[in-house]
């Protein structure tokens, strides 16, 4: 979720989990257009409330296919490096992802689009002068 952003009560933002010592994932939903701009690989830092003072670091191993029916949102899982700290499930974190695309993306409200076919469309815009 992002700041300002409102979750119901009981509703899950971040899932914390691992099987194994050095196996442990974050797991959390992205917009459409955050989705779009990661890649498997991009690098994370992570910030757990309970380590305060230690970031750890972190690479996206998934990424959904697809949107999550209830959320709309698409999943990605971080894989993070415990670095000798004892980790459990449910521990709050925060993430920082760092996209390796440089790709830039013009985004245009969904109202704005006249008519597409395929690869082109018709757009309105303003000029202001």
């Amino acid at each position: 979720m992002n700041e300002g952003e409102y979750a119901s009560s009981g509703t899950a933002v971040l899932l914390f989990n691992g099987t194994d010592k050095n196996d442990w994932v974050v797991r959390f939903g992205v917009s459409d257009k955050d989705w779009a701009i990661l890649r498997k690989g991009d690098k994370a830092t992570v910030a757990i409330d309970a380590y305060p003072d230690q970031p750890f670091s972190g690479t996206i191993t998934k990424l959904a296919e697809g949107a999550d029916p209830t959320g709309g949102t698409y999943a990605v899982e971080v894989t993070i490096s415990p670095a000798g700290h004892k980790l459990a499930p449910g521990l709050f974190c925060t993430l920082q992802l760092q996209p390796s695309s440089g790709k830039t993306l013009t985004l245009i409200p969904a109202a704005a689009l006249a008519e597409g076919d395929g690869t082109t469309g018709f757009v309105y815009t303003s000029h202001r002068g």
